[in-house]
């Protein structure tokens, strides 16, 4: 049996730098997740879920949250092979919500 994650699983490394790219272009486009759902028509939860690798993304929507964020489709698939060749899938910390009361000791 292999060790390596299913092609479908959230852990692929892959999964977890797609997420990371996409929380990355939607801050560098000034946008929060609330801005970006409703340009894109969806709830904010979805934006949210994308981002934090708790949900798979279709192409389409990657393609239209590039163009929502002022990214070229093309050039956003072509650093993310490359920074899948490389290996680089740490994800930052999980920011924690000020109003939810949650404070890091």
């Amino acid at each position: 049996m292999s060790d390596r994650p299913s092609p479908r699983s959230p852990r692929r490394p892959e999964s977890i730098i797609l997420a990371r790219m996409l929380l990355e272009a939607r801050l560098a486009a000034g946008l929060t997740q609330l801005e970006a759902a409703s340009e894109l028509g969806v709830a904010q939860t979805l934006i949210s879920k994308i981002e934090v690798n708790e949900r798979k993304v279709e192409l389409v929507v990657v393609r239209d949250l590039c163009r929502i964020y002022g990214v070229d489709f093309i050039d956003f698939v072509s650093r993310l092979d490359k920074a899948a060749r490389k290996g680089k899938a740490a994800l930052r910390p999980r920011l924690v919500r000020k109003d939810k009361g949650t404070s890091r000791a």
